[in-house]
């Protein structure tokens, strides 16, 4: 029957099993019907069908050897195949001798899986008695015949013990003479799986138990590939043996063994190159011999660790889906040449291996990565609703440090005052580190490079590093392998997220992945918690104006009738005048009269003691400067009314004049003492399109930040200038200070959010920030600085003549 017209029956209980052989089978062209239980099977009955079974030996409920029974007495004729564990060997075969015909092994290859199939459905053989199929290939007899019979011994005890010591015991022989009867057993009856032996021992009536080849190291990949290059060394005869088994990248190993080699070449020899032939022959799935004559290493691409190559063998560990690696065995016992029989036994022993590794790798890649999905889950979960950033980085490296098994993890943060980076939070590192350690962020460094790279920075050898310097703690705490991420935030990365272990490691791509989810996770609640704490500061600055404005509305009134009596009282004194005048005319006429010189003395002497003269000079200054006084207040009053009065949501027309003046008016305490301030406005300004309170407070925040710039530079009273200057299609606005100047280094981040180069309470980061959001955001214009270190500052604003398109709406969006 065709391919297509065949059905495979699949029962298996494990979904990712399941699905990964019902793939398999499609790839191959059968029809597959997956079953997750022999009960299910069993309710659609199989009398009639055409093709074969594969099942399980262990499912819930009903086994598949219960299965095969009830398959045996209901449909005899359809083949049923049993999938077994490492430990489930007696089991199949109790299932074989009841009429299954085949068994494979999990983790099985694509090429055993397909040759069972086919087997089965090939499958003529007579119906025993019982109803169950059985063997009726005599070549499997003759196959048992042409072992010796020290090999049939050795077979005999392979399937009663299983292992390779019980057999040397129960034989007394060495474990190499079991190892090499094993291969030549293989060899023999072209066994390619325990199956076959399984299969070949039934025939010639043995008792069948464990048979398989591949070195017990179930779910340890590394294990495993140190049993192979044991396992392959004593078999076949070689001083030295090697295999590697490579991360996605075959350019780079994720796990390495050598056997044979001394204690103290073996890790020299992990320094394999990407280029090395047995890469390519890796790549390419074909074997290699080579018999040179006391070649270097590196001409069959071993490093210079190894012993000269007098006789070489290399093999691919690949499956048809995947590349895993390679084995290499050099330098055959008594310089004797590797052999087409050694390549054969080789590629068996790595076929056997990559079976193992194809489940392992696959379930450790599987579990690892839903280790680290989870934990970015939890993380994800608590940095949502994080109000307190430390307690989140403090979060986000111990969960980094326990995800990925290092000893050391770190946040660094990018300080562009300094140009470097402060460790923030750390897990792991000797006290005194975080918190107080710093970092240049020179390209020379490793943070430095992670922050200007779109890519992680990975390393493996620390101490060889060629491309950057770390930190000093780093080498003082022994670290040899890393990896180092960027934390982004708004416009520059934050800082850096770096996993460190004292051990030799070579990161995979799940960890470095892992480590630029949580990295990116930080970096959006970092914005999340700017964007709140400019929200607050806009609501809190809002309040304060609302009460200011409140409080100059109170003002107003006692001030006014204040300037209206001080006005009576001036109008009153210049009347008093003549009659001052003209009582001391009276004095002066009545002072020879003997009846009025008495009293003339007194009214002169009172006029003394008063100090009369003096009175009638400064008292009408004393109003006059009084008068100018509550004008000044009047004035800032309505400048503060001006200035604070809640803003429309559309853009009006403002006079761009009278709302400089104003801040000036309103910023006269903050400037007045450490600068002259001097404007030179432009004279043909047209009113402009824009929320008045909103320039304002751009306006106030470059005066004050003019203001703090000359007072730092200590070199007495300084000079702010603001121009007015119409363009073609805006106007601008320059503030210009005689203050400190901004350094170049960090003159592209003087707009971040919390970025300030000013001491503790002087300033909170925000003001050029919220510059910034008004004037790009909201209003469609630019704000830019030019700045000389020493000489002073240049804020330029720029606003459009006419509002952009749906400026409101953005405006509220970025809000």
């Amino acid at each position: 029957m065709s391919q297509e017209s065949t059905s495979v029956f699949l029962v298996e209980d494990d979904p990712t099993v399941r699905d990964s052989l019902a793939r398999s089978i499609r790839v191959a062209g059968y029809r597959v019907e997956a079953f997750a239980s022999a009960e299910a099977f069993l309710a659609v009955d199989p009398c009639d069908r055409q093709g074969c079974v594969i099942a399980d030996v262990r499912l819930g409920g009903m086994s598949g050897l219960e299965l095969q029974g009830q398959l045996a007495k209901r449909s005899p004729r359809l083949p049923v195949i049993i999938v077994t564990g490492n430990g489930d060997i007696a089991m199949a075969v109790e299932a074989m001798q009841a009429g299954a015909v085949d068994f494979i092994e999990k983790p099985c290859s694509r090429r055993a899986l397909l040759n069972a199939i086919t087997r089965a459905l090939a499958w003529t053989g007579p119906v025993r008695g019982d109803g169950a199929l059985t063997s009726g290939d005599p070549a499997d007899d003759q196959r048992i015949h042409a072992l010796t019979g020290s090999e049939k011994q050795v077979l005999a005890q392979l399937l009663r013990t299983g292992t390779t010591r019980s057999i040397a015991d129960a034989l007394d022989i060495s474990l190499a003479a079991v190892e090499f009867h094993r291969a030549r057993i293989m060899e023999k009856t072209g066994a390619e799986t325990s199956a076959d032996l399984v299969r070949f021992a039934l025939a010639g009536n043995l008792a069948a138990l464990d048979v398989a080849l591949r070195p017990q190291a179930r779910d340890d990949p590394a294990a495993l590939l140190h049993g192979l290059t044991d396992v392959a060394r004593s078999i076949l005869g070689a001083r030295v043996a090697a295999a590697v088994v490579f991360d996605r990248d075959p350019g780079k190993i994720r796990w390495f063994s050598a056997s044979g080699l001394d204690a103290c070449a073996a890790p020299l020899a992990q320094d394999f190159s990407a280029r090395s032939p047995l890469v390519a022959l890796a790549m390419e799935r074909r074997p290699r011999r080579i018999q040179p004559i006391s070649a270097a290493p590196e001409f069959v691409g071993l490093p210079a660790a190894f012993p000269p190559i007098k006789s070489f063998l290399g093999v691919p560990l690949a499956t048809a889906e995947r590349v895993f690696g390679w084995l290499a065995l050099a330098n055959k016992l008594d310089a004797v040449e590797f052999t087409g029989e050694d390549e054969r036994v080789a590629l068996h022993l790595a076929d056997q291996v990559t079976r193992a590794l194809e489940l392992d790798l696959l379930n450790n890649e599987l579990h690892t990565r839903v280790e680290q999905q989870r934990a970015v889950a939890r993380f994800a979960a608590t940095a949502l609703g994080a109000t307190d950033l430390q307690a989140l980085f403090d979060d986000a490296v111990a969960i980094t440090r326990q995800t990925l098994g290092v000893e050391y993890c770190a946040i660094l943060e990018f300080e562009g005052a300094t140009n470097s980076l402060v460790v923030r939070a750390g897990a792991g590192w000797p006290e005194g580190i975080v918190g107080s350690a710093t970092v240049p962020a020179t390209p020379e460094s490793l943070v430095g490079q992670a922050l200007v790279s779109d890519e992680p920075v990975v390393f493996v050898d620390l101490a060889t590093e060629r491309r950057f310097r770390a930190a000093p703690f780093m080498y003082d705490c022994g670290v040899v392998s890393g990896l180092t991420v960027a934390i982004p935030s708004a416009t520059n990365p934050f800082g850096t997220l770096g996993a460190h272990t004292t051990r030799s490691r070579r990161f995979t791509s799940d960890d470095v992945e892992f480590a630029r989810t949580i990295a990116t996770v930080l970096g959006q609640a970092i914005i999340a918690r700017q964007t709140d704490t400019r929200l607050r500061h806009a609501q809190k600055l809002e309040a304060l104006g609302t009460l200011a404005g409140g409080i100059a509305h109170e003002i107003n009134t006692p001030t006014q009738y204040i300037g209206d009596n001080i006005r009576f009282l001036e109008a009153s004194f210049r009347d008093l005048g003549p009659v001052l005048d003209a009582a001391a005319a009276l004095r002066e006429a009545l002072r020879d009269e003997p009846q009025w010189t008495a009293l003339c003395t007194a009214m002169q002497d009172a006029e003394a003691a008063a100090d009369l003269a003096f009175l009638r000079t400064e008292i009408p200054a004393a109003i006059g400067q009084s008068l100018d006084g509550v004008e000044r207040v009047r004035q800032i009053v309505l400048a503060v009314k001006e200035f604070c009065h809640p803003d429309v949501k559309e853009m009006a027309p403002t006079d761009l004049h009278r709302l400089v003046q104003t801040t000036i008016t309103v910023s006269r305490n903050q400037w007045k003492y450490v600068a002259e301030l001097v404007t030179d406005f432009a004279n043909d300004l047209p009113p402009i399109p824009c929320r008045a309170g909103e320039i304002n407070q751009v306006i106030l925040n470059l005066i004050v930040n003019a203001a703090h710039a000359i007072e730092a530079k200590r070199a007495g009273m300084g000079t702010i200038l603001i121009e007015t200057i119409r363009l073609e299609d805006a106007v601008e606005i320059r503030v210009t200070d005689s203050g400190t100047g901004i350094p170049p280094e960090i003159r592209a981040r003087i707009f971040d959010p919390f970025f300030t180069t000013k001491g503790p309470g002087k300033g909170t980061g925000q003001g050029l920030a919220i510059c910034h959001t008004i004037v790009v955001q909201k209003h469609g214009g630019s704000i830019s600085v030019e700045s000389s270190p020493g000489q002073g500052t240049t804020f330029a604003v720029r606003l459009p003549l006419e509002p952009p398109p749906a400026a409101d709406d953005v405006a509220e969006a970025a809000a």
